[in-house]
């Protein structure tokens, strides 16, 4: 089986705004940003998270912080 790697997204000053926003409405506990480039995302920094269940308007909210950094975000509950 195939692993995939992970890294963390470069994120500059908008796209860190948009991070703090985005935790702040989406009805979860953190959101993480991954993308290329950036360095490899640690697997044990998602220890202790589970990926969150949104509602339509959270999922729409995550959607338009992908679109404003142009990377894959994911939201997690604390486990």
């Amino acid at each position: 089986m195939n692993e995939t790697t992970w890294n963390w997204a470069r994120l500059d000053r908008k796209g860190i705004e948009a991070l703090r926003e985005a935790e702040g409405t989406i009805g979860a506990d953190i959101v993480l940003v991954y993308g290329d480039g950036g360095p490899v995302a640690d697997d044990a920094t998602r220890l202790g998270l589970r990926p969150a269940t949104l509602d339509a308007s959270g999922l729409e909210r995550l959607q338009g912080l992908e679109r404003t950094v142009g990377a894959v975000a994911v939201a997690y509950q604390r486990a």
